[in-house]
C-alpha cells in the first residue's frame, strides 16, 4: 500500500499555523425612537460588500433580542458587518429600510469587539384588501404558470412583501409596513390576473403612498376581476 510522507518542514509549518481562530464579537441593543428597549426583535447580521469579496462563504446569522433589547454575535472574523432588525407584524421600521445610511459594525481583527445601537422608528402598517369574489387566486395561483399576485414595496435595502394577515371566502387582508411622512411606492403585479382598484379602474403596477404622522390613515383595495 502506498503511504504519502510529509516533509518535516511542512509538518512544522502546519503545526505553527494551527486552526483559524475567530473570536470577534458584536454586541448591541435595539431601541425605539424614544430609546426604550425592543424585546423579541429579530436581528440579522451579514457581511458588508467589502467583506463579502474576501469572505464569500459567510452567509450571515440571526438572533433574538432579550427583554432589555440586547443581542450578541460571537466567533466572528475581521470585517464589516451589516445589522438589521425587525419585529414581525409590528409597527417599528427595520433600521435597514427607508434610510440612506445602513447600520454597520467593524471588527479590525478576529479578536476584536464592537458595539452598536439599532434604532427602530415608528411606521404605519398599511392595510391592503384583496377582493377575489371569483376565487381566482385559490384556483390558479401556484398551479398556472405566471399566476401570482405580488404586493410589496422596495424599502431601499430590499423588497418587502406584504404580510398575509387573514383570509376569507371573498379574498384576503394584507398589511405592509411603510414610513410616516415619506413617499413610498407600492408595487402591485398581477401578471396572469386582471386587477382593478376600489373604483373599478385598471390598476397600475406602481402606486404612490404617503402616510402623514399627524393623521395616520389610509389603505389600498385590490380587486381580482379576471385573467389575462
Amino acid at each position: 500500500m502506498f503511504r504519502a510522507a510529509l516533509n518535516p518542514v511542512m509538518i512544522a509549518v502546519f503545526a505553527a499555523l494551527g486552526p483559524a481562530i475567530f473570536a470577534g464579537t458584536i454586541s448591541g441593543n435595539v431601541v425605539d425612537a424614544a430609546n426604550h428597549p425592543v424585546a423579541s426583535a429579530i436581528v440579522t447580521m451579514s457581511e458588508g460588500a467589502a467583506s463579502r469579496s474576501t469572505h464569500p462563504a459567510f452567509h450571515g446569522a440571526s438572533t433574538q433580542t432579550a427583554t432589555d433589547g440586547s443581542f450578541s454575535f460571537s466567533n466572528l472574523e475581521a470585517g464589516t458587518y451589516l445589522l438589521c432588525a425587525q419585529v414581525p407584524h409590528g409597527t417599528l421600521l427595520n433600521p435597514c429600510q427607508w434610510t440612506t445610511t445602513l447600520p454597520q459594525a467593524a471588527l479590525a481583527s478576529a479578536t476584536s469587539t464592537a458595539e452598536i445601537t439599532l434604532t427602530m422608528r415608528p411606521g404605519y402598517r398599511l392595510p391592503i384588501r384583496v377582493d377575489d369574489a371569483q376565487g381566482l387566486l385559490n384556483a390558479r395561483e401556484g398551479l398556472t404558470p405566471g399566476a401570482h399576485l405580488l404586493i410589496g414595496a422596495n424599502g431601499r435595502y430590499h423588497f418587502e412583501v406584504a404580510n398575509v394577515d387573514s383570509t376569507d371566502a371573498a379574498g384576503c387582508n394584507l398589511s405592509l409596513l411603510v414610513p410616516f411622512d415619506t413617499p413610498a411606492t407600492i408595487t402591485v403585479r398581477g401578471g396572469f390576473f386582471k386587477l382593478q382598484d376600489a373604483a373599478g379602474n385598471a390598476l397600475g403596477t406602481a402606486l404612490p403612498v404617503t402616510v402623514s404622522s399627524a393623521v395616520p390613515s389610509g389603505g389600498l383595495e385590490v380587486k381580482v376581476v379576471g385573467t389575462n
